[in-house]
């Protein structure tokens, strides 16, 4: 994955399909929305598919297929559903660009629960110090994903800054086993996070990434 600059204008559509509606929060995250236009990229998809695929509710389902023809991401399809614009499949690629993979066994000594998802993405620098670290901490709290270990990859070498070492050789294990030896990828922030919290985890970078673009 190189290097490049960020995709302002679909990290903010993908952000903007997720926001709370005037009822409340929308009941699906930004990474619902990607995950929906990625499917709809490969072909028409409809309502019963999503709630199938993704584990919404209908209410949900309706709302983001509304949300997402409103911005231009969607259009109909005939009686098969709706397909992704052009734009859509673009919005779509941000599952490619913030890699999200699950570790069933993470390795001993990591200190969450199992098993585990690992996000990585080179929109984001790694954090150099505990700084970084507590501002890509304060993403994941608003998504209510509160455990994290977060670091990133830097000169060829995976970095969690403030972890002892022992710690940091078990996190540095467990990323390397589903993306590779960090000598193969290119500079970017990493983080691990519960299972359960991966969909959150791949929200809060996408935000990460929009605050940057202003």
């Amino acid at each position: 994955m190189r290097r490049r600059g960020p995709p302002c204008e679909e990290v903010r559509l993908a952000r903007e399909a997720a926001e709370p509606g005037p009822g409340g929060a929308a009941g699906y995250t930004i990474y619902h929305v990607v995950a929906v236009l990625a499917e709809a990229s490969r072909g028409p998809i409809g309502r019963p598919s999503i709630e199938k695929a993704l584990g919404l509710g209908e209410a949900s389902a309706r709302t983001i297929i509304r949300r997402l023809r409103g911005l231009g991401l969607l259009r109909p399809a005939g009686r098969s559903g709706h397909e992704a614009t052009e734009l859509g499949r673009r919005v779509a690629q941000l599952l490619r660009l913030v890699r999200v993979e699950t570790v069933p066994r993470p390795s001993p000594g990591l200190p969450l629960n199992r098993p585990v998802a690992v996000a990585y993405t080179t929109l984001v620098p790694p954090p150099k110090d505990l700084t970084g670290v507590y501002m890509a901490r304060d993403y994941l709290v608003f998504e209510s994903c509160r455990t994290s270990i977060i670091g990133g990859v830097r000169g060829g070498r995976f970095h969690f800054p403030g972890l002892p070492g022992e710690l940091e050789g078990a996190a540095a294990s467990t990323v390397a086993s589903v993306l590779g030896p960090p000598d193969e990828l290119d500079e970017g922030l990493v983080v691990i996070v519960p299972g359960d919290c991966a969909d959150k985890a791949f929200s809060a970078i996408v935000k990460m990434v929009a605050d940057t673009c202003g």
